[in-house]
């Protein structure tokens, strides 16, 4: 019902807006929505993928042409009514959990997706839960920001990074370790965490035949990362320049500098690795974690991947098919408002010809009167 009054209240809000757009809307040029791949959907605004976001803070975006259909509070008021109408109920067992945010939950493309409309910052966020019925964690947010100088959409998708424990390469670094301390354990990937905390990563089978103890291999760790030091950081974590790959005879690999922060109470290595010896955030590509675990005595080893701001032709599409289904609403109200239109002509035409009927039997009523009486 709140749906239904929600939607009411939007229709009427737009009824104005219908009434200046009905003849552009009839002479609008559908231009096509282009990709590197090519057209992707047809539509009335051309948006362009990995352009410079109209903020200026050196990010990337999907970027709109100005839009002239409908001003930016017509757009809010057809975003709410598309967000609305498809709205999901939240999966049961977290009603509770969840139901203490303003966010309206819906379903696309077999993922689960909570809206935050925002107004007043003119920004609208899309947080993506993916397949888990749960809400279990947020898997990327998708930003949707309006522009009103001229009047445009923004559009981005940050991807955060997922744990990884099932890469091949961190396998073959631990086989190298194991080797190195000669023990005849062995290792392998997608193993649960030893705290239970349901995680995955590469972990060691126990370690009994190794002369070099967990914390002696822990002092060995950080001593042979010290030896190959470019530059010690003063809070004592240790930058190192990654050497090229052994195939790279050209130098063509780019170059990678990794910042190693060392846990010695929780025996953790942590290694944030970049693209630029500054270390800058721009820069980062993915974070590394080592463990050592005393009882029983096991390596253990994960991968981050870095969080990703992504506008290319995926978020393109994405927000195009965004961009349809508000205009799919535009065109639901513009219906509305014909049909109301058609309805008050008729309205106005019935109520012309009663009053016509009426004056032509008063005047008739009137000539009978005056002949009765005999006044010419």
């Amino acid at each position: 019902a709140q749906a239904s009054l929600d939607q009411a209240c939007c229709v009427r809000k737009l009824i104005p807006m219908l009434k200046r757009q009905v003849r552009a809307c009839q002479t609008s040029t559908f231009a096509c929505c282009a990709s590197s791949q090519g057209p992707l959907v047809a539509c009335p605004v051309d948006f362009h993928a990995d352009a410079d976001s109209p903020e200026g803070v050196g990010l990337k975006s999907v970027v709109s042409e100005p839009i002239n259909l409908f001003t930016p509070e017509e757009f809010w008021d057809l975003l709410t009514m598309h967000i609305t109408t498809r709205r999901f109920p939240l999966p049961r067992g977290t009603e509770e959990q969840h139901g203490g945010s303003d966010g309206q939950l819906v379903q696309q493309a077999g993922a689960f997706h909570k809206w935050f409309l925002n107004r007043e910052l003119d920004e609208a966020k899309s947080h993506c839960y993916g397949a888990d019925p749960a809400l279990g964690r947020v898997e990327s947010v998708r930003t949707l920001k309006v522009h009103r100088d001229p009047f445009r959409l923004e559009f981005w998708n940050l991807h955060y990074g997922e744990r990884d424990g099932t890469g091949g390469d961190m396998q073959r670094t631990m086989m190298k370790m194991l080797k190195a301390m000669c023990s005849t354990a062995s290792c392998s990937m997608s193993n649960d965490c030893p705290k239970g905390s349901g995680l995955v990563g590469v972990l060691s089978d126990p370690i009994r035949d190794s002369v070099v103890a967990p914390d002696k291999f822990w002092r060995q760790t950080r001593a042979s990362i010290a030896k190959k030091a470019l530059r010690v950081l003063p809070n004592g974590e240790i930058v190192q320049k990654a050497p090229p790959p052994a195939w790279d005879v050209f130098n063509a690999t780019p170059d990678a500098y990794t910042k190693h922060v060392l846990n010695d109470a929780a025996k953790e290595l942590v290694s944030y690795t970049y693209s630029d010896p500054e270390l800058s955030a721009q820069s980062f590509q993915h974070v590394r974690h080592m463990r050592v675990h005393k009882n029983p005595y096991q390596l253990e080893m994960w991968m981050i991947e870095a969080d990703k701001r992504l506008a290319g032709d995926a978020e393109l599409y994405e927000v195009m098919l965004l961009f349809d289904s508000i205009l799919v609403q535009w065109r639901l109200v513009k219906a509305r408002a014909a049909q109301e239109s058609m309805l008050q002509q008729d309205s106005d035409a019935a109520r012309n010809g009663v009053a016509a009927t009426l004056t032509a039997v008063m005047v008739n009523s009137m000539s009978n009167v005056v002949k009765a009486i005999g006044l010419k």
